[in-house]
């Protein structure tokens, strides 16, 4: 076996040895082959050569795709985590999810009261005031809705509804596919719990962002919410056109049924409307909404919703339209309870208060006050809303028109308190009112307050920053004088008067007084004062439909009156109640706090305080604005009864007039005129705001003035004098102390006038304008030393007028025969030192050559009378 084994052994190993041999000599052979041809070629070798060329060039390869890869994925991870982080931020700083839903679980069949304070504190109800549930409810509860009307809304509107959970993701993605690539028709991706989102919201804004956050705010609302409160929610406060929110308000308007009435066919003409009101009102646009009106049946049938009959019968059916009689709104002729003036703006505050507060619209805000049975507390006084609308019923209490107009103007009045700054009463128009909740004058018309609202925004403000006096001298002359003559601004009786103090320029509302004055308060600075005042209708940039840009941060409105859109009655006085209230202004308030059923405070209006003015300003103002109604004593009552200040004012073209005004009693702002702009006529003797502001406040201090008369005693007859203020007589004409000795001459009789000022500002020198000027008698120039006769006179001393312009075009300026500007031309030029000489030297007869003395001599005198004439000049000055 060993043998065998052996021997195989060794023939495998002949065997082997033999190849070995055999390569050998093939090798040898090749080399001998290639050595003759000069080259040699190992196909093996250059085979494996390339193979492992290949396979290393392949690994190569992979590393650096997965490398690329792999590099990719970090970059789209941390990418990601960045995007996401950021993402997170953003929702956290500019996304709120959260809605208060727990007010729309309230009752919607409630009534609301209103309540007042009686003069012992104790509530008192205005239960004329009521708004009740059942008159004003315009919720109707999803019970009563008709399933039909229910399938026909979430047939065309959002046919998952029962399914998703606020959002449904399948539109939504087609909605944002077909926003990166349009398809030319539009996608809507809003569910019904979007769509409720944005009623109760009223964030209708067109931004990514406002998407995102009503798909956050839809999730969020369906954790809250079941699908019935949600439908329920959604059809009370659609918009179907015709000013209809909700389904109740939209059957009654188009069919004058209820909405448990309602048949398929009308119920998916409500349905239809939802996508463009507009377009789709069956009023407006009946051929729109019938082939809208068969889109929502068709899709009905689709989803099984109706069966085919109910389909066929519905296609065609004709609507049968509601037409309301002739007067039907009228509410005063129907017997219905006519909500007050007051009531109304009250009303207008929630819904603005609650909007802002709960963050919802005013659909939303509308529904809670009508229907949540709220008790309201006012801030109105039942006396003087009563007086207000008996003398606004009483055509005596306004200026007689008859002969002038076709129909009176209008008017409106506010009346605050004097500390607090709460309304106590408003009237938004003349004669009975007809609806509740029209249009109020008192709170919504803007109008131009013309001169009424200098002492806001001009006086006030330079007063308090002390760049102006009582006895501040301004020259009443235009600012500016264009190449035709054309001067800016004037003053209302087209007139300019030249020097006068600060107390005049208020008292005679001279316009270029308050336009030089606001040019030292400065734009910016009246703007940002009026601001505190509470006046919030200013802008400061308005761009027209024609591309032109207004502003009131300039000097007209401000100064003027001529606001952009104008101000309203409330804001004026509420403004006004600065100066009785020591220079802090009080948001002027119509209630103070809303309470619900359970007494749970759902407002909390509480005082909202500014420090404006120092107190000695307001003394200072006040003290101004006495002096325009005394300026009217003749034609006014109030001042028999107390101390009375104000301020009128007119807009330009006599669109409007004003007096804004103030007792220690009551503050009030009037304005009268036509809302069309039609121009009133300029000869009211006096302004007729004033007129009806007397009226109204003789009535409002009767009782105190017959009570204090019966004790013996009497009203306030002046305002408290606050802070340090001290009395001084000043010059009209320079502000300076006053000098009897000269300023008492002025042709114009005693220039003396007695002012008000916090003590440090008053005046401590003697006027040094008056000036003593001597004329000759027999030339009317300015005497010389040697005039014979002279004539004293007692002017003013006047270089800073540009009379060069003013004479040029002609602007006559009342007090310039008063005014003395030296002026070497105008010096007597006959009587001089040769003039007396000759008149005093005695004849004497002289030789030829003494001529030539006698002429050098003159030329001598001739120099000393040219320095005596300037001598004079500058001692006049």
């Amino acid at each position: 076996m060993r043998k065998a084994v052996l021997s195989v052994i060794t023939f495998f190993s002949n065997i082997s040895d033999k190849i070995k041999a055999a390569r050998t000599k093939a090798k040898e052979k090749r080399a001998e082959r290639d050595k003759k041809r000069g080259y040699h070629i190992y196909w093996g070798k250059a085979f494996r050569r390339v193979l492992s060329l290949t396979l290393h060039f392949l690994v190569r390869l992979i590393s650096y795709l997965l490398n690329i890869i792999i590099t990719v994925m970090i970059i789209a991870i941390i990418t990601g985590v960045i995007c996401g982080i950021v993402f997170a931020v953003y929702l956290k700083n500019n996304i709120d999810p959260t809605l208060d839903v727990d007010y729309l679980r309230t009752e919607q069949d409630g009534t609301t009261r209103f309540y007042i304070y009686d003069e012992n504190g104790e509530e008192l109800e205005l239960e004329e005031e009521r708004v009740h549930g059942g008159e004003n409810r315009i919720w109707v509860p999803i019970r009563e809705v008709p399933d039909h009307v229910i399938d026909a809304f979430i047939a065309i509107e959002d046919h998952r509804f029962w399914d998703h959970q606020g959002v449904d993701w399948y539109r939504t993605l087609g909605a944002v596919q077909n926003f990166l690539i349009p398809s030319g028709t539009t996608f809507g991706g809003s569910t019904i719990t979007q769509q409720l989102v944005k009623n109760m919201t009223g964030d209708d804004e067109y931004s990514i962002q406002r998407k995102i956050q009503e798909i956050f705010r839809a999730l969020y609302l369906e954790q809250r919410l079941n699908k019935k409160e949600i439908l329920e929610y959604y059809l009370n406060t659609i918009y179907l056109s015709q000013g209809c929110y909700g389904i109740k308000t939209a059957a009654k308007t188009y069919f004058g049924k209820e909405v448990s009435e309602l048949s398929l066919a009308e119920g998916a003409a409500l349905a239809s409307i939802v996508k463009y009101p507009t377009k789709y009102d069956p009023k407006q646009n009946p051929e729109y909404n019938q082939e809208r009106r068969n889109t929502v049946l068709k899709t009905m049938y689709n989803y099984g919703k109706i069966t085919r009959e109910e389909y066929e019968d519905a296609w065609d059916e004709p609507l049968n339209l509601y037409t309301p009689p002739k007067n039907t709104n009228d509410e005063a002729e129907a017997g219905a309870h006519v909500s007050s003036d007051y009531v109304d703006a009250v009303i207008e505050n929630l819904i603005e208060d609650i909007m802002a507060q709960k963050n919802v619209s005013r659909e939303i805000a509308s529904n809670l006050i009508f229907s949540s049975g709220y008790r309201v507390y006012l801030c109105m006084d039942p006396k003087v809303q009563s007086i207000l609308e008996q003398c606004y019923l009483n055509d005596n209490c306004f200026p007689d028109e008859s002969g002038h107009y076709v129909v009176p103007p209008q008017s409106a009045m506010v009346v605050c308190d004097p500390e607090t700054g709460d309304c106590l009463g408003l009237i938004g128009r003349r004669w009975a009112k007809t609806q509740s909740r029209i249009f109020n004058g008192a709170t919504q018309a803007k109008r131009s307050p013309g001169s009424s609202i200098k002492p806001l925004s001009t006086y006030g403000p330079a007063l308090d920053l002390g760049l102006v006096t009582w006895g501040t001298v301004v020259d009443d002359t235009p600012v500016t004088v264009d190449d035709n003559g054309k001067t800016w601004p004037q003053n209302v009786n087209k007139n300019y008067n030249g020097l006068v103090t600060i107390r005049y320029a208020v008292e005679e509302s001279l316009n270029t007084i308050a336009v030089k004055v606001l040019q030292r308060v400065t734009v910016q600075r009246s703007y940002e004062y009026l601001k505190k005042l509470g006046i919030k209708n200013l802008v400061e940039s308005y761009e027209t439909k024609s591309g032109q840009i207004m502003s009131d941060l300039e000097i007209a409105p401000l100064a003027l009156g001529a606001t952009t859109f104008g101000l309203t009655v409330r804001e004026m006085a509420s403004a006004y109640t600065t100066f009785t209230n020591g220079g802090i202004h009080n948001k002027c308030r119509t209630y103070t706090k809303v309470v619900d059923s359970q007494g749970n405070i759902v407002l909390d209006n509480k005082p909202e305080s500014t420090v404006v003015f120092g107190a000695d300003t307001c003394t200072i103002m006040t003290k101004l604005l006495e002096n325009i109604p005394y300026h009217y004593r003749n034609y006014i009552d109030i001042d028999d009864m107390t101390a009375v200040a104000g301020k009128t004012g007119t807009s330009m073209f006599e669109y409007d007039r004003w007096f804004c005004g103030f007792t220690p009693y009551y503050v009030a702002a009037v304005w009268y005129g036509f809302y069309d702009n039609t121009p009133l006529r300029t000869n009211y003797r006096p302004n007729p705001a004033l007129y009806i502001f007397d009226k109204v406040m003789v009535q409002l201090h009767k009782e105190m003035y017959d009570e204090a008369k019966a004790n013996g005693t009497e009203l306030i007859q002046e305002f408290p004098l606050v802070g340090d203020i001290v009395e001084v007589m000043v010059c009209k004409d320079s502000g300076q102390l006053y000098n009897p000795e000269t300023c008492g001459k002025d042709e114009r009789g005693g220039r003396a006038e007695k002012g008000y000022y916090i003590n440090g500002t008053q005046p401590t020198t003697y006027c040094s304008k008056h000036i003593v000027v001597n004329y000759c008698k027999e030339t009317k120039a300015v005497a010389t030393a040697y005039c014979p006769e002279v004539t004293e006179k007692v002017l003013v001393l006047e270089t800073e007028r540009d009379m060069e312009t003013y004479r040029k075009h002609y602007v006559s300026i009342d007090d310039n025969k008063y005014l003395f500007r030296p002026d070497p031309n105008k010096v007597c030029t006959v009587h001089n030192e040769f003039w007396y000489q000759e008149t005093t030297a005695p004849e004497v007869t002289t030789e030829p050559e003494e001529d030539t003395e006698t002429e050098e001599l003159t030329e001598t005198e001739e120099e000393t009378e040219t320095e005596t004439e300037a001598e004079i000049i500058v001692n006049t000055e």
